[in-house]
């Protein structure tokens, strides 16, 4: 069942048990006050409460009832949640206000699941409030607001909470990517086939337009395009056969795993990261059903950018070196604009470099070389 028709089934329920005392200012606005939140923001919540009547406070319960009262999740698809419309007007005069308000609701549903757990409950709100401050900062940047036009449903993660922060680092609960199938023999060697999903240029790389890759499979042999990890993150040009015999399939598009999200602030120490990754495989393993891998998709782990802008020697490397890696879709130099500028969209010419690591990304993104999502699985002798 579709979000929407999730949505609509579970609104006689919401309206029956509607709590005005729960949808509240006062609530809304402790909670803004515990994240730190700046006075301008809580000035703009304020203004919200003053705005809204009963309708609209039916319908911030109805959403939030949807995600943290029903028997819905939607984990495997986060993305899902946009689908759902605010009401117009208030949307129009309160940009992304009707999310921020929920998301500050939704606190109150991850200090009720860590009541009673094994987990540091004071650190698990600050790191929700951190996501929250961060996620509102690129509102702002983006949009000049103080609500959440995009990407609250990262919030609906943390606060379900199937996203945690562990350590250094923060884990989301996701299905496998669809860009291929491992496999490994007795002794650890993996093999990564491309399934039939993207096309590929004659570089090897994603592209619009390319070649579909070739998968066959019978009981003895699979033979399929693989993702060259000593090469960049290539595929093949050419099918590979493999001895089913030899090579077992360990994962496929679908299957339960983590993937790492790497919070700013403070450095990304090796340490640290081997420490928080070992210790959030035991954390998943103990609230929530089994995992089979650890993964990460960010854009300084895409393999063409090793060298030239992603240093050896550096944290952001040694990083990169904990994982199998490979090039995954096109970042269309997002990561340029939101994390490493951190400025809206624009003409590439008129970024201005601060520092040398900025210069050489910009020099690379004006010669037409592009930056792809990077895809990493996690090697064995990082896991728990």
């Amino acid at each position: 069942m579709g979000i929407l028709e999730c949505f609509e089934k579970c609104k006689a329920d919401a309206m029956q048990n509607f709590d005005p005392q729960f949808v509240s200012r006062e609530i809304v606005i402790a909670n803004a006050r515990d994240a730190a939140l700046s006075e301008e923001n809580i000035d703009f919540l304020e203004s919200y409460f003053d705005y809204a009547d009963e309708e609209l406070l039916r319908f911030v319960w109805h959403y939030y009832y949807l995600l943290f009262e029903s028997d819905a999740d939607f984990f495997r698809d986060i993305w899902q949640l946009n689908k759902i419309e605010v009401p117009k007007e208030a949307e129009e005069k309160f940009l992304g206000g009707t999310k921020a308000v929920i998301f500050l609701l939704a606190a109150e549903n991850l200090k009720k699941w860590g009541h009673g757990k094994d987990f540091d409950e004071e650190m698990l709100i600050e790191s929700y409030y951190d996501r929250y401050r961060y996620l509102i900062s690129l509102n702002y940047m983006s949009h000049e607001t103080y609500g959440l036009v995009r990407l609250s449903p990262f919030l609906y993660g943390y606060a379900k909470p199937f996203m945690l922060r562990v350590g250094r680092l923060n884990y989301q609960l996701l299905g496998f990517k669809d860009y291929g199938e491992l496999y490994e023999d007795k002794d650890g060697n993996r093999i990564f086939a491309a399934l039939p999903n993207y096309t590929y240029g004659e570089d090897g790389f994603q592209a619009n337009e390319g070649f579909v890759p070739f998968y066959e499979k019978d009981e003895k042999f699979l033979t399929a395009h693989v993702f060259e990890f000593e090469n960049r993150g290539r595929i093949s040009l050419e099918p590979r056969k493999i001895d089913l015999s030899v090579y077992e399939k360990k994962l496929e598009p679908g299957d339960r795993i983590i993937t790492v999200h790497i919070p700013e602030g403070g450095k990304l120490e090796t340490d640290a990261v081997i420490k928080s990754i070992k210790e959030a495989q035991g954390v998943f393993r103990k609230y929530f059903s089994p995992i089979k891998a650890v993964v990460c998709q960010t854009w300084f782990i895409c393999p063409t950018l090793r060298g030239e802008i992603i240093k050896d020697g550096s944290n952001m490397a040694a990083f990169a070196d904990l994982f199998d890696c490979i090039c995954g879709t096109d970042n269309e130099n997002h990561s340029i604009f939101e994390h490493i500028f951190k400025v809206k969209k624009q003409p590439l010419e008129n970024l201005v470099p601060k520092n040398d690591f900025q210069r050489r990304v910009v020099e690379r993104a004006l010669r037409g070389e592009k930056i792809y999502w990077g895809f990493g699985i996690l090697k064995h002798e990082y896991e728990a």
